[in-house]
């Protein structure tokens, strides 16, 4: 974390950093500071785009945010319609409201 952490410090711009990140928070359950992370990997839109939705996603769905969690899922299937896992998650997702 302590790596990533200085990555950023020295460039705020580093998407990738952030990701990781958010990855390790989410590997820790702390969703709240992972959601934190990919919502700033998705305010930097990378080539991954589809991917940081993805994680913020799953990020706001640990913490009961089911709408949010819905609207950051179309968005990673709206980036990339060939995120076959992103559009089963919001299939599945939308079939539990």
């Amino acid at each position: 974390m302590k790596c990533y952490q200085k990555v950023i410090e020295l460039d705020p711009k580093h998407a990738k950093a952030y990701f990781n990140l958010g990855f390790l928070y989410a590997s820790m359950r702390d969703y709240a500071h992972g959601e934190e992370m990919f919502t700033k990997v998705v305010a930097l839109s990378p080539g991954f785009l589809d991917e940081a939705y993805f994680n913020l996603a799953v990020m706001q769905r640990g913490q009961g945010k089911t709408e949010a969690s819905l609207t950051s899922m179309e968005q990673a299937v709206a980036v990339n319609p060939g995120n076959s896992a992103a559009a089963e998650y919001l299939k599945r997702w939308k079939e539990e409201r």
